[in-house]
């Protein structure tokens, strides 16, 4: 299967309807997961993960990096994440084969971001091939810290 239908599917796979995000049941104690020290990868795997995540009602705490892909996981609801001081979130163009698919895949991240992001990627003169940091002292403005202080990811 080609990328362009990959990012189709994903597409479709993360727009959830409110009738269906509404239909799904949380858990009784929903799971918690660390986020630290995450290069990313391919932003598929991501995608379905954040989706995972969006309906099991999924904790992240984010303890540590949060680089490229990782960083769709900011596009979940913000009560779903919270922040440690060591927290911070790289972002840069996807990387793929030819350009049309860094274009389509660049749309898809940036419709899956929440405002806050795309304006501080805007802020910041947008995706490049170079990486651009996002800074607890920002991201805690929109997301709220961790309860308890986590030292490292299990």
């Amino acid at each position: 299967m080609s990328i362009r239908k990959l990012a189709g599917l994903a597409c479709a796979l993360v727009t959830l309807t409110s009738a269906e995000a509404a239909s799904v049941s949380p858990p009784v104690k929903p799971a918690s997961v660390q986020i630290a020290e995450d290069s990313g990868g391919e932003i598929i795997q991501y995608l379905l993960k954040q989706v995972q995540f969006r309906e099991s009602h999924t904790q992240l705490q984010f303890i540590g990096r949060c680089d490229s892909a990782c960083t769709l996981y900011l596009g979940l609801p913000p009560s779903q994440l919270c922040l440690t001081q060591d927290a911070y979130f790289r972002f840069h163009l996807p990387i793929a084969d030819d350009a049309q698919t860094v274009q389509d895949a660049t749309r898809i991240l940036l419709m899956k971001y929440p405002p806050w992001v795309r304006s501080w990627i805007k802020t910041n003169h947008g995706l490049s091939t170079e990486l651009i940091t996002m800074d607890y002292a920002y991201a805690s403005r929109f997301l709220k810290p961790c309860a308890t202080q986590a030292k490292s990811a299990t």
